[in-house]
């Protein structure tokens, strides 16, 4: 009877134990079984960020590139033009000027001017530089060879001259400026050519 409550008592025990056994070893593979689940969410949480940072980082690549290009062509149109805008001015825009400072060649090129447009013109207007004494010999030997024109002079020209059509509102001018910029157009045009073409 002894023996049979030990055997008994031993049967109990190794059920418990095997019972204890499966029930570990199912808490340690659904264990096991989350952790794999948490890990393969984890790396595939951390490859969408990875994807999403290297797309991140490739458009802002791209955007930096287009301004860097977009930066660097207008760097290099605006200093194109700056060159451009030198060589002008020291090849049109000062020996422009300073020969429309030239009071003999301004007379000639006045007198000129209005011998083709005789009947036309009733007025010719000079810059009010021009009213000064040397101004006023200007003015007098103009006098003497046209007649009935009246000279007058106006203070926003600043170099050249303005010719009145009769009975109307309209202007020619022959300003400096008029020159500079009529000269300017071909020479913008030889000059990107000779400066900035390839051969």
């Amino acid at each position: 009877m002894v023996m049979n409550i030990d055997t008994l008592a031993e049967k109990i025990y190794q059920e418990g134990v095997e019972k204890a056994e499966s029930e570990s070893q199912q808490i340690v593979d659904k264990a096991k079984e989350e952790a794999q689940k948490i890990i393969k969410e984890a790396e595939e949480q951390s490859e969408k960020i990875i994807d999403q940072a290297q797309k991140k980082a490739e458009e802002i690549r791209q955007n930096t590139l287009s301004d860097i290009k977009l930066g660097g062509g207008k760097a290099i149109s605006s200093l194109k033009q700056e060159i451009k805008n030198m060589v002008a001015l020291k090849v049109i825009d000062d020996p422009v000027k300073e020969l429309f400072r030239d009071q003999k060649f301004l007379e000639k090129l006045v007198l000129e001017t209005i011998e083709n447009y005789k009947n036309e013109v009733d007025q010719v207007i000079l810059p009010e530089a021009l009213k000064d004494e040397t101004g006023k010999r200007f003015k007098q030997s103009l006098g003497k060879e046209i007649k009935d024109i009246k000279i007058d002079f106006n203070k926003k020209l600043s170099g050249g001259f303005q010719l009145s059509v009769k009975n109307s509102d309209y202007l020619i001018t022959f300003t400096d400026e008029d020159f500079i910029a009529f000269f300017r157009q071909f020479l913008n045009e030889k000059s990107e050519q000779i400066l900035f073409e390839k051969p």
